[in-house]
């Protein structure tokens, strides 16, 4: 395993693969630590649900 993959932050997320996906909210918060990357056509759907409130 990489270096990368054994930093704090990539352990926490459970972080395996690059690139890896992570929404922030505008404080910098985590909002969803394994998001659809920007070609999945699920990603709006996401998006919706998180900003209508709902995980």
């Amino acid at each position: 395993m990489s270096q990368c993959f054994d930093a704090d932050l990539c352990r926490q997320l459970g972080n395996k693969a690059i690139p890896h996906y992570i929404l922030l909210d505008p404080d910098g918060r985590i909002m969803l630590e394994n998001a659809p990357g920007p070609s999945d056509p699920n990603l709006t759907l996401v998006l919706d649900r998180l900003l209508k409130g709902k995980k």
